[in-house]
């Protein structure tokens, strides 16, 4: 069940006449030995072509750092089962362990194993001079290890998050009446906009805000907002236009969806066609005149900027949670829903979506494009998804027959009841909060996190998770604190948890807050 700092959680398409004030969240059932010249016996001539595999692993343990001299070399005698004892034992424990993990070719008992044949002085032998070396290592490796080799490069780049700076929604109090529920970076990154359960829009300079914090200390910078806007209800997400750097939009818990211009602090726009809270709104990146809002009365409205009535209206037969247009496909958004799951529509054709993508057994919390073909999908099953999408055609639509596909889970933060965000940065990293009160972050290659940053009291703690380690809430509810909510970690003392997350645009800094008003600027740190 899905719901935002003591709101009850949005309810089911068939149970609309609920109140502004409160929805509810419907659930449903969806859906992430050794080899060398030991093995019983058998000789290295007796694997099937191993002429051509040799310089192979030769290339292989090149790009791994290891040397060929540091390979097993075959036999020139039969060998026992003591042989390959005496085999294993001449491998340094320093070597690689990939160079033990090939099955070991075991023959039926009783039968004798064969005579080793003769090794090949050309293949079988240390390469010697510079020559071999080069012609070993200029073999490539296959695709799957290069893709899988540079994102293991990626996820092991940086080992903590650095805190840039540390501010106070409330001033000097935190409370959940301070609570902040939406984040974002303007179009340069020059600015950045927080909006939460006080009513209020507040903008910093990043610049300011960082050098406050180097000169009195990343922990205790106060940060005055360089702009304040003021609104007649609690507010539940904001974004920057890509195209008018001071034009702002931002929804609230009446379902209004206004356009502000933070030049003039004036509303230029304001949109009111939805019946109930809107949870979400977005500009387009593809189309920076057209901006789409979420709403919990089941449908998505797609506007234009320049007039007061929507373009298209989507109808998700839902609570709608999230919406997301293509960064590069101004045609296609994509929609997440109370119903357990991801939508996506051509807008060419509004009234079907264009596909469905089950799989989470939550309401699914947020939308968020990685790329033109990539989607990741965040649930309150404790999961995130990264959906691969057909390309493109060359109309701007969805092509070819090819239905979406799930290629990873992401599992290690816990996430049961509570709106905690979601981003992805432009270098691969996916960020979102967690109910323990510390961000997460994920390569989008690995389905484990890749690092941690608790929120647990001023002096919070950074660092790598352990490979082996291993919609709601925001607060945007009443102004009643947030119940605490057990999850992988428990739940953190008060009930505090992760509320929103926002990558900068082009760079790898990161913008978190919490439930009781602490937002802090992170950055990816070696």
């Amino acid at each position: 069940a899905l719901q935002r700092h003591g709101d009850a959680p949005p309810a089911p398409a068939d149970h609309q006449d609920t109140t502004a004030g409160s929805s509810s969240s419907s659930s449903g059932a969806g859906s992430r030995g050794s080899s060398g010249d030991g093995g019983g016996g058998v000789s290295t001539a007796a694997l099937p072509c191993a002429e051509h595999t040799l310089p192979w692993l030769n290339a292989a343990s090149s790009a791994l750092g290891v040397g060929a001299a540091a390979m097993p070399r075959p036999s020139q005698s039969s060998t026992t089962t003591t042989t390959t004892t005496t085999a294993a034992a001449g491998v340094s424990a320093a070597e690689p362990r990939a160079l033990r993990l090939a099955p070991s070719l075991q023959l039926p008992d009783g039968q004798p194993a064969p005579a080793p044949a003769p090794a090949s002085a050309g293949h079988m032998a240390k390469p010697d001079g510079p020559a071999a070396a080069s012609k070993s290592s200029s073999l490539p490796l296959p695709t799957h290890l290069t893709a899988f080799s540079d994102d293991l490069s990626h996820f092991l780049r940086h080992a903590r998050f650095e805190v840039l700076a540390s501010l106070r929604y409330g001033g000097t109090a935190l409370s959940p009446s301070h609570m902040v529920c939406c984040a974002a970076f303007d179009r340069d990154d020059e600015f950045f906009a927080t909006a939460g359960v006080s009513k209020r829009i507040r903008i910093y300079e990043l610049g300011a805000v960082l050098g406050g914090a180097a000169a009195l200390g990343a922990e205790c910078a106060g940060g005055y907002p360089l702009l304040e806007i003021s609104s007649r209800s609690r507010l539940s997400s904001v974004c920057w236009s890509s195209y008018v750097k001071a034009h702002l939009a931002a929804s609230d818990y009446d379902g209004v969806v206004a356009l502000w211009d933070a030049n003039t602090n004036t509303e230029v726009l304001q949109l009111e066609e939805h019946t109930k809270r809107v949870w979400a709104v977005d500009f387009s990146r593809a189309d920076p005149m057209r901006l789409a809002s979420a709403s919990d009365d089941g449908t998505v409205r797609v506007w234009a900027v320049n007039q007061e009535s929507s373009v298209a209206k989507l109808d998700c037969k839902a609570n709608v949670c999230s919406v997301h247009f293509n960064p590069t496909v101004p045609h296609l958004l994509a929609a997440g829903t109370a119903s357990c799951r991801a939508l996506l529509y051509d807008l060419r054709a509004p009234g079907q979506p264009l596909a469905l993508l089950p799989g989470h057994q939550k309401a699914v919390s947020y939308v968020r494009w990685a790329s033109g073909s990539e989607l990741v999908t965040a649930s309150t099953d404790s999961t995130l998804r990264l959906w691969s999408l057909p390309p493109a055609d060359s109309d701007g639509g969805a092509g070819g027959a090819r239905e979406p596909v799930c290629t990873t889970t992401y599992r290690g933060h816990a996430n049961e009841r509570n709106f905690v965000g979601l981003s992805v940065s432009p270098s691969g990293f996916i960020a979102c909060g967690s109910e323990t009160n510390a961000v997460y972050a994920y390569h989008k290659g690995l389905p484990m996190p890749a690092l941690t940053h608790a929120f647990s009291g001023l002096h919070s703690s950074s660092s790598r998770v352990n490979l082996d380690g291993g919609a709601a809430g925001g607060g945007l509810g009443g102004d009643a604190g947030p119940a605490g909510t057990a999850g992988a970690g428990g739940p953190t003392p008060g009930g505090a948890f992760i509320s929103t997350v926002a990558w900068a645009r082009r760079s790898d800094t990161l913008l978190a807050a919490n439930s009781v008003g602490h937002i802090k600027v992170l950055s990816l740190a070696s």
